[in-house]
């Protein structure tokens, strides 16, 4: 279905072995336009917690080595309570979305193998 700016598009979502109201999980929304890639919309997580999506103001490019810093908003969580991970997905351009690290509050950290040299 092809919605045109402006308009609103509603849809209904089934989950199973899970509830939208359980605290435990977050709902991740993803869509993929008539020919290009994957895209993060957005998500809702039982316990109230909003995710964000996070933008880079110009286009970056870095060589193997060099150090990249971004800096991200969070709300309804810090991300120093060991209870909630924060996890980071990139798209490079004209590709599909792509897990890149799993960092958590209690000081764990998880990363793509394609990030470790």
């Amino acid at each position: 279905m092809a919605v045109a700016p402006g308009q609103v598009m509603s849809l209904t979502c089934t989950v199973s072995g899970y509830s939208l109201t359980d605290g435990s999980y977050c709902t991740n929304w993803i869509r993929q336009p008539a020919g290009k890639a994957l895209e993060w919309v957005g998500c809702i997580c039982g316990d109230g917690i909003n995710c964000i999506e996070l933008t880079q103001p110009a286009s970056m490019v870095v060589t193997p080595g060099q150090v990249m810093s971004l800096t991200c908003t969070v709300s309804g969580y810090s991300v120093t309570d060991s209870s909630y991970c924060t996890h980071w997905i990139r798209q490079p351009a004209g590709k599909a979305l792509e897990w890149v690290a799993r960092i958590c509050g209690s000081g764990s950290t998880y990363y793509s193998d394609k990030l470790k040299s």
